[in-house]
C-alpha cells in the first residue's frame, strides 16, 4: 500500500458520498430512482444500498453506476406511493 500519513506527508484520500434516494413506484410494485452524486468519482464506485422502512420487502438493486451516479430499482408488490432508500457510495 505505501506510505500514507500527515505525518510522512503522504495522504490518501477516499471519495466516500452517501444519501437517502426516494424511490417512486409506478405501478405494478416496480419502483427506481435516479442518484447523481455531489463529485464525480474518478471511475464508477462501489455502492451499497439498505431500505429505511423495516417492513418493506421486496428486491432492491443498483444499475447503471456510473462516475455521476447510478439508479436505484426497488421491486416491492405490496407498495404503491413512496419508500426511501439510503445508499453509501465509494471509490475502491
Amino acid at each position: 500500500m505505501g506510505k500514507y500519513g500527515v505525518h510522512s506527508g503522504y495522504l490518501k484520500a477516499q471519495n466516500i458520498q452517501k444519501g437517502i434516494a426516494t424511490v417512486t413506484f409506478t405501478g405494478g410494485g416496480d419502483g427506481s430512482a435516479n442518484v447523481t452524486f455531489k463529485r464525480k468519482f474518478k471511475a464508477a464506485p462501489v455502492v451499497v444500498i439498505t431500505p429505511q422502512q423495516r417492513d418493506i420487502t421486496g428486491k432492491y438493486s443498483v444499475r447503471n453506476i456510473t462516475a455521476n451516479g447510478c439508479t436505484i430499482f426497488v421491486d416491492a408488490s405490496a407498495v404503491t406511493s413512496t419508500i426511501a432508500v439510503g445508499y453509501i457510495a465509494m471509490d475502491e
